[in-house]
Parts: C-alpha cells; structure tokens; sequence
C-alpha cells in the first residue's frame, strides 16, 4: 500500500503542459507521423484541424485543407460526411490524415 502511495500521480503523457496531459493515442499517432512525415506533402488534407499537417508537414505541403462534417467548424475549408463519399472530390489530395474519426463511422 505504502508503494502505492508514493507513484507519481502525473498523467501519462509527453505533453506535461497540459493539466491534464494529451491522450496516450497521440502519442503513438505522433510516433506513427514522424516515422511517415516525408509523405505529409502536396495538397492535403486533415479532419477537423491541421494540427498534423502543420506540425509534420515541413515546407512540402502546398496546400491544407480541413474536412468536418460540422459546418460550425470555423477552420473547416470543406464540409462532407466520410460515410458518404461521394460529396468529396476524387483525385485531389496527395496525403490524407485521419485520425481519432473511424470509430465514428
């Protein structure tokens, strides 16, 4: 009990600026978007935000675009529901970055 008492209660994350810490998924999707950055380039696109693209796309993304279901997203460029792909274009978007969103469909 006494060894209980005396573990860091800090969250387990790599972001420790945060009250609470980022999700542990970000971490492994972190690890997954650096192992994959050279392919974060062209034109892309990202749900919800361009976190990702910002964050590991260097200087080869030409253009981001972000793709939300809900139009009051105010950063959202494109609005489409991926369980209907036929409102997305085709043939357009070099790299795509969809995380946290398949349990969604």
């Amino acid at each position: 009990m006494l060894y209980l008492l005396k573990r860091s209660t800090r969250p387990l994350s790599h972001n420790y600026g945060h009250d609470r810490g980022d999700p542990v998924d970000r971490v492994y999707i972190e690890q997954f978007l650096t192992e994959h950055r050279a392919l974060v380039r062209g034109n892309c696109l990202e749900i919800k935000d361009t976190r990702y693209i910002d964050q590991f796309g260097n200087g080869d993304v030409v253009n981001a675009e972000v793709l939300d279901i809900d139009r009051t997203n105010p950063s959202a460029t494109m609005f489409g529901d991926l369980q209907d792909l036929a409102d997305l274009p085709s043939n357009r978007f070099d790299c795509l970055i969809v995380t946290q969103t398949l349990i969604f469909i």
